[in-house]
């Protein structure tokens, strides 16, 4: 039942968002700065990021949580730790036995050609971890495709504004 009642509330609070700011959030937004000092030498908005649920977060009463995140920092600055580590409690079913930090990594450079040509770290990789974040047990949809292939067909996806 509380897993129903998270998801109702996550719901509403969507709607809130798309009433106020005229779209759904964004499935998530990067911002990586171009010092070398997150993941690349390059400004990115394909770094970790914020995910759609940082952004709905005044609309199930954690605005104080909400007001905390320095957006125009990427989601790995030490100035955005506290933040990204809160546990939201709506946002983890009660019967997810998993841990409720989980390590943000990074594997290496993913490639992109035109049209649709990638190419990806070795699976044999040794993942760097970044740093930590709070789980959720419930996802956005991004669509049916790949996750940097494009068109994207969902709701939310990087930097979008999908209304209804």
């Amino acid at each position: 039942m509380q897993c129903l009642n998270n998801l109702k509330q996550m719901g509403l609070a969507l709607h809130g968002y798309h009433d106020a700011n005229d779209g759904f959030p964004p499935g998530f937004t990067a911002n990586t700065p171009g010092d070398g000092q997150y993941m690349s030498n390059q400004a990115s908005d394909y770094t970790p990021g914020w995910s759609l649920f940082a952004h709905i977060l005044p609309y199930l009463e954690q605005a104080p949580l909400h007001q905390s995140i320095n957006f125009s920092l990427p989601i790995l600055d030490p100035a955005n730790m506290a933040a990204r580590q809160t546990i939201v409690k709506t946002y983890v079913c009660p019967s997810d036995t998993a841990p409720k930090l989980i390590n943000i990594t990074d594997s290496g450079a993913t490639a992109w050609a035109a049209p649709n040509t990638y190419t990806y770290p070795s699976p044999a990789a040794t993942p760097t971890v970044l740093g930590q974040a709070s789980v959720s047990s419930y996802a956005g949809c991004l669509g049916t495709l790949g996750y940097e292939e494009q068109p994207f067909t969902g709701v939310f996806h990087r930097n979008s504004k999908v209304r209804v």
